[in-house]
Parts: structure tokens; sequence; C-alpha cells
């Protein structure tokens, strides 16, 4: 959380060369830059890191788009509805609820004809939507 509190663009530059490091724990520590540093540059890379590997990759990856409200990646993003990790999909979906309607609506879609680990994600994010 402190690389991405206190990361500018001038770091961007950095981020983007070990975005592809071998060390999940390099990744993760980009992703966590790029959410600092904001932008259409680092969100197209954080929607490419949505792909990575590594589950705390994936999940912090998806956290920065909805922080960033990048909802033009609504649909990457929802696609992890489905993931392996819980922790990953707890997380898309909770992105996905951050993005207003395109979010949402992919929500509701997921919970009525998604997988059953899609439809209870999105079903807990749409209940504390609806509230």
């Amino acid at each position: 959380e402190i690389a991405g509190a206190t990361a500018s663009h001038d770091h961007l530059p950095a981020a983007m060369a070990h975005r592809d490091d071998p060390r999940p724990a390099a990744r993760l520590l980009v992703a966590r830059l790029l959410r600092g540093i904001g932008g259409p540059v680092a969100a197209e890379a954080l929607v490419t890191m949505l792909a990575d590997a590594d589950e705390s990759v994936r999940e912090a990856a998806a956290e920065a788009l909805g922080y960033l409200n990048h909802w033009p990646a609504s649909a990457a993003i929802a696609r992890l509805l489905d993931d392996p990790a819980s922790s990953v999909r707890l997380a898309s979906a909770g992105s996905l609820g951050q993005l207003g309607p395109p979010g949402e609506l992919l929500l509701r879609r997921a919970r009525l004809r998604g997988s059953p680990h899609a439809a209870i994600a999105a079903g807990r994010i749409l209940e504390d939507v609806a509230r």
C-alpha cells in the first residue's frame, strides 16, 4: 500500500519495465504502483496483469482497476469471477461493483447465469450495492 500511495507518473517507466519480472512479489509491487500512478497507460498494463500466473497479482490488478474506475476493463474483470482463487473472485466482484452500471450489469449477469462461484461472488457485492 505504501508503494501505491507514493507513486507518481515519474515511476511509470520503472513499473512498466518490471511488470514481467519472474518474481511474483515484484509484479505485485508493480500492480500497486500502477494503482497509485493511474491514467490510461497504467490501466492498460493492469488489464494485462489480470492474466498473471500469481493469484495475488491478479487480485491486486482487479482491485486497482476498480479503484481507478477503469470501466473499459469490465469484461476482463468479469472473467475473473470464475478464477480458481476465491480472493481473486471477490476482488473482481468488488471492482465491478465500483465501476457503476457497466460493472453492476456484469455482476447481475454472473449471478443469474454464471458458474456457482461467480454467482456467489457477484451476489455478495450486489447485496452491498443495494444497501
